[in-house]
């Protein structure tokens, strides 16, 4: 069997790659409902190509096309800065 190599995985998954995933889950403060709504909205107006793959009431996730971010710092940079 002969194996050949392509790349470094950084690599692949950049040439061949379709994005990124986000997985956000919120503390018990409460109101989850609330907070749920401005994390929603806030990825709205960040990120509108963003798809949500899955939600709950206190987990979601979601796929992020390479076409609007090219690093996971790009997403996690305005979320630090944000008050949510």
């Amino acid at each position: 069997m002969f194996i050949r190599c392509l790349g470094s995985s950084s690599h692949l998954k950049t040439k061949y790659g379709d994005g990124f995933q986000l997985e956000i889950k919120l503390k018990d403060t409460g109101n989850s409902e609330e907070a749920m709504n401005k994390l929603k909205s806030f990825i709205t107006v960040q990120y509108p190509l963003h798809v949500i793959l899955e939600s709950f009431s206190d987990r979601i996730l979601y796929a992020m096309p390479t076409d609007s971010i090219t690093s996971p710092a790009q997403v996690f940079g305005p979320i630090e800065q944000s008050e949510l």
